[in-house]
């Protein structure tokens, strides 16, 4: 399992039992902890309010957006890939 999976909140939510979780974070130092804090701290945020928000708006938009419109920015966005 590679390590992106560990600080991952997901990852931590459904492969690791407690006390494997609390030898990991034992042996972590202090900066790394203080980053991994504030990454779980923007992941709930994001999780909470921002994933919503984009819920709720892209239904309104796109009954703002005409057939013509829609399509023009799907074609934009596939560019970007």
């Amino acid at each position: 399992m590679g390590l992106w999976k560990i600080l991952l909140s997901p990852g931590l939510e459904l492969f690791y039992r407690k006390e494997k979780m609390e030898a990991f974070i034992s042996g972590m130092g202090e900066h790394i902890k203080t980053i991994w804090r504030y990454h779980l701290i923007f992941d709930f945020t994001f999780r909470a309010g921002v994933y919503p928000g984009i819920m709720v708006f892209c239904p309104m938009a796109k009954q703002k957006l005409s057939g013509a419109e829609l399509k023009e920015m799907q074609e934009r966005l596939k560019q970007l890939k």
